[in-house]
C-alpha cells in the first residue's frame, strides 16, 4: 500500500506542513542533535574519592540464572555503575577521575590508576544516534524528503534517555 502515489497537501488526514516549516523543524532537531555529540565531548574533569563499591544482585526471569550482577560505585560527588573490570580494580578511599558532561550531567568517563572506562550506552547516546540523526536530517534537508520524522522519534526518544 503506498501512500505517494496521489500528490496532496495531506498525509494520515493530517494537512503536512509546508516545506518551509518542515525545513525549519529538521534544523531545529539537528541541532539537539549537534548538542548532543558536542556535550559528549566537551565535558569537565573531577577528582573525586571513592566512598564505597557494591556488588547489587539484580533478579529477573530470563534464560541467565535468573541473576545478574551490578556494581555501584559512589563517591563523594556521584554514583555510577561500571563493569566488574572496573570496579574490582578500585576499593573504598582511592582517587578516581571523572569526565562529567556539561549539559546533561553523564558521567562520560572514569579514570583509575591506569584503567578507564566509558560507558558502552553512552558512546550510543553521546555519539553514535545523535550523528546517524544528523545525517537523515541533512539527507531530508537536501532531498526535501519527509522521512526525516525518524529522526525525530530517535533524537526524543534518546532525550528520555539521557536525562531519565
Amino acid at each position: 500500500m503506498c501512500f505517494y502515489l496521489v500528490q496532496t497537501d495531506y498525509y494520515w488526514f493530517v494537512k503536512t506542513p509546508s516545506w518551509r516549516k518542515l525545513r525549519l523543524i529538521y534544523l531545529l532537531f539537528g541541532l539537539l542533535a549537534f548538542m548532543m555529540v558536542l556535550d559528549f565531548f566537551v565535558d569537565k574533569e573531577v577528582d573525586c574519592t571513592v566512598t564505597s563499591v557494591k556488588r547489587i544482585v539484580q533478579s529477573h526471569n530470563n534464560a541467565s540464572g535468573n541473576i545478574h550482577f551490578t556494581y555501584l560505585i559512589a563517591t563523594d560527588e556521584v554514583e555510577f555503575y561500571s563493569s566488574s573490570k572496573f570496579a574490582r580494580s578500585i576499593s573504598a578511599g582511592e582517587k578516581v577521575k571523572l569526565r562529567i558532561s556539561l549539559i546533561f550531567g553523564e558521567i562520560n568517563q572514569a579514570t583509575v590508576r591506569n584503567l578507564s572506562e566509558t560507558y558502552s550506552l553512552r558512546w550510543a547516546t553521546g555519539i553514535g544516534l545523535p550523528f546517524v540523526c544528523i545525517v537523515i536530517l541533512g539527507i531530508s534537508i537536501w532531498r526535501k524528503g519527509s522521512f526525516g520524522w525518524i529522526a525525530i522519534l530517535a533524537l526524543i526518544g534518546n532525550l528520555f534517555l539521557i536525562c531519565g
